[in-house]
C-alpha cells in the first residue's frame, strides 16, 4: 500500500505566515483608527446637537384684558393676564375682544388675532450652539401674523408652521396664517419665502403670494395675496352652486313676498306690492380682517324699477342695497349699507341716505374700501344683497370683498 507523503512546514514558511497576519492586523487596525478619527467629530456633533434646551416664550395681551392658556398635560384652560409665558407644548387662545403678542427666542413674533388659537409645539436651541434653534408653531384656529426675524445663519434655524391641512417652512419675512374651516387653511406671504407641503406635494411661496387649501389639497400654483372673502360672488354661476353659498330670505311686512331669480345677467330681486317689502340674499363670511391693509367692496348693479322715490321716508328702501354686518375696532357690532336708486325724490320727506343715484336700466360699478369707515371693521360677519321698498326690481351681476 502506497502511503501519502506529508511535506513538512519549514520555519521560513511559518515566519512569512505570521508576517502576513501581522500586516493584516496592522492594516485593519489602522483603518479602524481612521474610521474613528473621522467619525468622532460627526458623532460628537450629533451628541452636542441632541442636547437641546427648551425656551419659554413671553406673551403680551395687546387688546382686551385676558387670554386663555392650556399648559401641556393640564386638563383645562386657565385665564391669564398680561405678561404671561408659554412653554413648549402649551396652547393659547384669544376671545372675540382680545389679541396676544408672542416674542420667540430668535426675536421673531406672532400676533394672535381675536377668536384664534396656537400651540407652541417646539421652542428650543442647541445648548452649546445657541444659534441652532427649532421653532414650531401650530395654528389651531383663527388667524396669526408671523414675522420671522433675520438671523446670521438661516440654515441653522428651523421655523416650521403647521395647520390642520398643511405644514410650511418659513424664511425671513412676514406671513399671515389662517385656519378658515376644518379642511381649508391659508398662508399668505407679504415678505419672504416659504415651502408649503401637504403629504408628498410641495409648493414654493414668494412675496405677495398666497396658498389656500381646498378640502385639504394644495393648489397646483400659488395665488395672488389678495383674496375674495365672498364665495361665488358671480351671480351668473349655476343656481345650485349659488344656493350652496347664498341664502334667500324675505323680510316683507306684508304680502306679497319678493322673488329671487338667477338669470344669465345676474340675480334679479323683484316685488310688486304695497307696504314694506324686503328681498334678501345673505352669505355668512365670519372672517377676521384686522390684518388687511385694504378691503375693497365691488359690485356691478342695475336698477330696473322702483315705486318709492330715493330711499323712501326712512332713507333705507332702495331697489338695490349692499349691506355688510361687522364687528368694529372697539368691539361693537355694526351694520353698513349703500343703496342705489334712479327715482329722484321731489319731496323733503323722501330721503337719500348712504346712496348713489344711477341711471335707470343701466349697469353701474360701485367700489368702496370698507376699512376706511369711521368705525373700522375687524371682523366681517355677513354680506347681503338686498332690494327694499314696495314695488321694485334690481339686478346684481357680481359682488366681491377683496382683502389684501
Amino acid at each position: 500500500m502506497q502511503q501519502d507523503t506529508v511535506t513538512p512546514v519549514t520555519p521560513s514558511q511559518t515566519y512569512r505566515g505570521l508576517q502576513r497576519l501581522a500586516w493584516a492586523t496592522l492594516v485593519v487596525s489602522f483603518l479602524i483608527f481612521l474610521a474613528l478619527v473621522f467619525s468622532f467629530p460627526h458623532a460628537l456633533r450629533l451628541i452636542i446637537e441632541s442636547i437641546r434646551q427648551d425656551v419659554s416664550v413671553p406673551v403680551r395681551v395687546i387688546s382686551g384684558q385676558e387670554v386663555y392658556v392650556h399648559a401641556a398635560g393640564s386638563p383645562s384652560w386657565v385665564v391669564r393676564f398680561d405678561k404671561t409665558v408659554l412653554n413648549p407644548g402649551d396652547s393659547i387662545r384669544t376671545d372675540e375682544n382680545s389679541r396676544a403678542f408672542l416674542v420667540l427666542p430668535d426675536d421673531s413674533t406672532v400676533q394672535l388675532y381675536p377668536n384664534s388659537s396656537v400651540t407652541l409645539a417646539a421652542s428650543n436651541l442647541v445648548r452649546y450652539q445657541p444659534e441652532k434653534m427649532q421653532i414650531v408653531i401650530e395654528q389651531v384656529a383663527g388667524k396669526s401674523r408671523i414675522a420671522v426675524s433675520p438671523v446670521r445663519s438661516p440654515e441653522n434655524r428651523v421655523f416650521h408652521v403647521r395647520t390642520p391641512t398643511f405644514s410650511a417652512d418659513l424664511l425671513e419675512g412676514s406671513y399671515a396664517v389662517e385656519v378658515i374651516e376644518d379642511a381649508r387653511s391659508s398662508l399668505a406671504a407679504r415678505l419672504g419665502n416659504a415651502v408649503v407641503t401637504d403629504g408628498d406635494r410641495v409648493l414654493s411661496l414668494s412675496a405677495w403670494e398666497r396658498v389656500t387649501t381646498e378640502d385639504g389639497q394644495l393648489p397646483t400654483a400659488p395665488l395672488p395675496a389678495a383674496q375674495d372673502l365672498v364665495q361665488v360672488g358671480d351671480f351668473a354661476a349655476p343656481e345650485p352652486t349659488l344656493r350652496t353659498y347664498w341664502t334667500e330670505e324675505d323680510r316683507s311686512i306684508e304680502a306679497p313676498s319678493g322673488t329671487v331669480a338667477f338669470e344669465q345677467d345676474g340675480v334679479h330681486l323683484k316685488r310688486e306690492g304695497e307696504g314694506h317689502g324686503e328681498t334678501v340674499l345673505i352669505q355668512q363670511i365670519n372672517r377676521d380682517v384686522w390684518d388687511f391693509e385694504e378691503l375693497v367692496l365691488r359690485a356691478r348693479i342695475k336698477v330696473i324699477q322702483q315705486s318709492l322715490p330715493g330711499g323712501g321716508r326712512q332713507g333705507s328702501e332702495y331697489p338695490v342695497i349692499v349691506r355688510i354686518s361687522y364687528r368694529d375696532i372697539n368691539g361693537e357690532e355694526r351694520e353698513w349699507f349703500h343703496g342705489f336708486y334712479y327715482y329722484v325724490p321731489t319731496e323733503a320727506e323722501y330721503l337719500t341716505v348712504n346712496a348713489t343715484q344711477i341711471e335707470q336700466d343701466a349697469w353701474y360699478t360701485y367700489e368702496q374700501n370698507i376699512l376706511q369707515l369711521a368705525q373700522r371693521p375687524i371682523s366681517i360677519r355677513t354680506i347681503e344683497v338686498v332690494a327694499s321698498g314696495r314695488s321694485y326690481e334690481g339686478v346684481v351681476q357680481y359682488v366681491s370683498l377683496v382683502g389684501e
